[in-house]
């Protein structure tokens, strides 16, 4: 089923201002989020949400990444793999030990939602609980992502 994608020009207040935050944060309005046009109110959340992951943690982007380009390749989301390897490039890879545990996280979190004990052990002593937790919610949030982009069917620019 091909998504409707909302026109830029769209007068709907609502996808005018959710379409500015997406601009301001991004610098365009992505294929999916013009999808996500069809329901203002939650993109506009969402692009809050996709800010905060962005801007507001503690972790290093290059770890957040990691997992978020791994959650994309076992759910099997080219539209999320592309967009996040394209960020990731010229980042400094995490030191190997710390790669893998997040990896596994990565993993067990796309698989069947319960991180492995020892990953997680691994992850708080490295990290510390602060960025373990923001280390899961990006696992989380894109699990959720991919599976929504592999249904929406967003194509990258």
């Amino acid at each position: 089923m091909e998504f409707t994608r909302v026109a830029r020009t769209d007068p709907d207040p609502a996808v005018q201002d959710a379409y500015a935050k997406a601009e301001d944060l991004f610098g365009h309005v992505s294929d999916l989020f013009a999808i996500l046009g069809n329901a203002p109110a939650l993109l506009s959340g969402w692009i809050d949400l996709v800010r905060a992951l962005r801007e507001g943690l503690t972790v290093s982007p290059a770890l957040s990444e990691l997992v978020i380009i791994r959650v994309a390749e076992l759910v099997g989301s080219p539209y999320v793999d592309t967009a996040h390897r394209r960020l990731a490039a010229g980042l400094e890879p995490p030191p190997a030990r710390l790669a893998a545990a997040a990896r596994r996280l990565a993993e067990d979190v796309a698989r069947d939602g319960h991180a492995d004990e020892e990953a997680l052990r691994v992850l708080r002593a490295e990290l510390g609980e602060r960025q373990l937790t923001e280390l899961l919610v990006v696992a989380a949030f894109y699990c959720g992502v991919a599976r929504l982009a592999n249904t929406l069917g967003p194509r990258n620019r």
